[in-house]
């Protein structure tokens, strides 16, 4: 399960510049190494492109989770790039992606996570609060809240 420390804002960039989405998931794979555990940016960029492979973590409406699980993971750790102008991620919708929510799992977990921040993220109106972050701070209190409003949403739908 997500902790309350996994989105820290110091992994967090706001105004970020991207050239591609290559350039996107290498600075999301810097960010994320910057985390707990003993990857590597390029161990984890590996890990990010690897399941970009199998199919594009986008979700539409210019967000996209890139994520990957690896046995050295102990906890969830997480990366956001909130960008200045989109890039071309292979959406659906067709729409290019601004922001970019990477994450890291234990290899033994069932990811839960990710269709937790999936439906964190397509919540009305979280792309809109989330270009309007003023820091890295606001932007973690903004995921971890809409986290929080999904996760109370989908316990009234079971």
């Amino acid at each position: 399960m997500l902790g309350q420390n996994f989105l820290p804002a110091d992994r967090i960039r706001c105004q970020a510049d991207a050239s591609s989405r290559k350039d996107a998931l290498e600075s999301l794979s810097a960010l994320l190494a910057t985390g707990p555990g003993e990857l590597t940016a390029t161990e984890i960029y590996g890990l990010l492109n690897e399941r970009e492979r199998l199919g594009s973590t986008c979700l539409g409406n210019g967000v996209a989770i890139p994520h990957g699980q690896d046995a050295g993971i102990t906890e969830p750790v997480g990366a956001m790039l909130l960008l200045s102008e989109p890039v071309e991620f292979d959406a659906d919708d067709a729409r290019d992606v601004s922001v970019l929510l990477g994450l890291l799992l234990p290899a033994e977990t069932d990811a839960q996570e990710v269709p937790l921040l999936a439906r964190a993220l397509k919540l009305p109106d979280s792309l809109v609060m989330l270009e309007r972050a003023n820091s890295p701070a606001d932007a973690s209190a903004i995921v971890l809240s809409r986290c929080q409003t999904a996760a109370q949403e989908n316990g009234a739908d079971q």
